[in-house]
C-alpha cells in the first residue's frame, strides 16, 4: 500500500491501473489462516490497483497482495525497507521476521506524514481504520475509539501459532502506538484474548493519566 501510494505521489494514474487475476496463486500455509478474508477477491476478474489495495488492508486478502507485488517494481518496496532501517532480505525470505520496533516504524510515518504526503498517509491511515479484525487490540478498547491497525498471522512455525495486531490507537488528543505479537500452543481465542488484555490494560493507563485533561 505505502509503495504504490508512494508512486501515485507522481503518478496517481498508477491507483486505476487494471490488473486480472487469472489464477489462484499457491501461499505457503495460507491454507491455514485462522482469520481468512471475509470477501476474497475472485478469479477471472480484474481489478484496479486500488481495489487490490482495498482488499489486502480491509480483507486482509493474500491473494490480493500477490498480485500487487507481482506488479510493482521491486525496488519501491526495497527504498522503503532500507529508509526505515528494516532487512528487506525479509521480502525474499519465507521465514523471514519482523520485530516489533521494525513493524511499528511503518506506522509511525504514516501517522507523522514522514514518508508519504498528508494527503496519502491519511488515505492510508483511513483504509487501516477499516480493517476487518475486531478481536485484538479493537476488542480492549472502548467501541466509538477509531483504531487504524494492520493484523497479521505466521501460521504454525516450530509447532507456534502465531498471531499480531499493530495499530494507532484514537485516545482523544492523545493517539498512541500500541504493536502486540502473540505466539504459542494454545487456541486463536487465546492469543487473540492475550491480545486484546494488554490493549485494555495500555488504555486503561492512558485513561488514567489524560482523562481529566
Amino acid at each position: 500500500m505505502m509503495a504504490y501510494y508512494k508512486i501515485a505521489e507522481r503518478d496517481p494514474d498508477v491507483l486505476t491501473k487494471q490488473i486480472k487475476y487469472s489464477s489462484l496463486f499457491t501461499i505457503p500455509n495460507e491454507g491455514e489462516q485462522i482469520v481468512p478474508p471475509e470477501k476474497p477477491i475472485e478469479v477471472g476478474k480484474i481489478y484496479t490497483v486500488d481495489d487490490l489495495i482495498f482488499h489486502a488492508i480491509v480483507y486482509s486478502d493474500n491473494q490480493a497482495v500477490t498480485l500487487l507485488i507481482n506488479s510493482l517494481d521491486p525496488k519501491e518496496l526495497h527504498d522503503l525497507y532500507n529508509l526505515l532501517g528494516v532487512d528487506d532480505s525479509i521480502l525474499i525470505q519465507e521465514d523471514g521476521t519482523l520485530t516489533v520496533k521494525n513493524y511499528s516504524a511503518f506506522l509511525r510515518i504514516l501517522f507523522n506524514a514522514s514518508y508519504l504526503t498528508a494527503e496519502y498517509s491519511e488515505k492510508a491511515l483511513g483504509l487501516l481504520t477499516l480493517t476487518k479484525f475486531n478481536n485484538g487490540l479493537v476488542a480492549g478498547i472502548p467501541s466509538k475509539t477509531l483504531v487504524a491497525h494492520k493484523f497479521g498471522e505466521a501460521g504454525f512455525l516450530d509447532g507456534l501459532q502465531q498471531l499480531h495486531d499493530c495499530g494507532i490507537i484514537y485516545y482523544p488528543k492523545h493517539p498512541y502506538l500500541l504493536c502486540v505479537m502473540t505466539r504459542g500452543t494454545g487456541s486463536v481465542g487465546q492469543l487473540e484474548s492475550a491480545i486484546a488484555d494488554v490493549s485494555k490494560f495500555v488504555y486503561d493507563r492512558i485513561d488514567e493519566q489524560y482523562k481529566n485533561q
